[in-house]
């Protein structure tokens, strides 16, 4: 998996996703940037992928009962929802240090995180 590290590769990869997929990719970005330690934890990084996955899926008319249809999106979209999730969060961490460098502060760089996933869903 080769993870999007600019805004412009993000919001582009955003742009074609399935509207599912990109529910999905949303809130486990958003989740993973409010809960740093997650990412310490495969499985409960895991977890919380899958578990997003299953709410985009519902939200999106898909049931969960349906097992062919889950597998298939699953096998459609699953790999663009981690790689964009991911990049996502490595893209807002990777500005946050920079900012931090710069000397903006936790605060800033707190509301930085939403105005970029703002800017990328929005």
């Amino acid at each position: 998996m080769h993870l999007l590290t600019t805004l412009p590769e993000i919001k582009a990869a955003v742009a074609t996703m399935n509207p599912i997929a990109r529910d999905a990719a949303q809130s486990f970005s958003s989740y993973l940037l409010n809960n740093p330690a997650v990412m310490q934890n495969p499985q409960a990084m895991q977890e919380a992928y899958l578990s997003h996955c299953g709410v985009a899926l519902v939200r999106g008319g898909i049931s969960l009962d349906d097992e062919e249809r889950v597998e298939r999106w699953m096998e459609d979209h699953s790999e663009s929802v981690l790689n964009v999730g991911l990049s996502i969060v490595s893209y807002v961490v990777n500005e946050n240090e920079r900012r931090r460098k710069w000397g903006w502060l936790g605060k800033a760089a707190a509301i930085a995180a939403g105005v970029v996933l703002g800017s990328i869903f929005g």
